[in-house]
């Protein structure tokens, strides 16, 4: 395991598609307590795989089509459209395409000091899949942070 303020990723077999817009936080001169670093949309086939150690952000990702194998803590969860995959900062976990051959999903990575406490507050820093009330809702969020990234 990497220290929590290493950051590696990987992408094991980069076929899939993926848009993303952003920025680094660490350069910006104001940093605001929640900011969206980046904003992204991908399409993933089979075999497809993104692996990271030691993040030092927030990511949230909406599952939308196909469905994903989520590892983490030695453990393995198929996250199914609807439902949301939260990667917390310092985790190390392993994405790949799951059993449907694809996964299409919307995401934003955030950061900031406020950021913890706000995932601890909302009860969302002691779990990394939950199931979306109102999925079309997120979708237009994950969307409009998309759309506000890219200008």
């Amino acid at each position: 395991m990497l220290k929590k303020d290493t950051f590696r990723e990987t992408r094991v077999r980069k076929l899939y598609r993926e848009e993303a817009y952003g920025f680094s936080f660490e350069e910006q001169p104001f940093k605001p307590p929640v900011c969206i670093t980046a904003a992204g949309k991908s399409v993933w086939g089979r075999g497809d795989a993104y692996r990271s150690e030691g993040r030092p952000f927030v990511s949230v990702n909406l599952v939308t089509g196909g469905n994903a194998l989520f590892y983490l803590d030695g453990g393995c969860s198929v996250v199914n459209p609807g439902e949301v995959m939260i990667l917390h900062t310092g985790q190390s976990q392993i994405i790949e395409t799951g059993p449907a051959g694809r996964l299409e999903k919307r995401f934003i990575l955030m950061a900031g000091p406020f950021v913890a406490g706000i995932m601890e507050s909302t009860g969302l820093a002691a779990t990394s899949i939950v199931k979306a009330t109102a999925p079309a809702a997120v979708r237009r969020l994950l969307d409009d942070a998309f759309n506000e990234c890219r200008k």
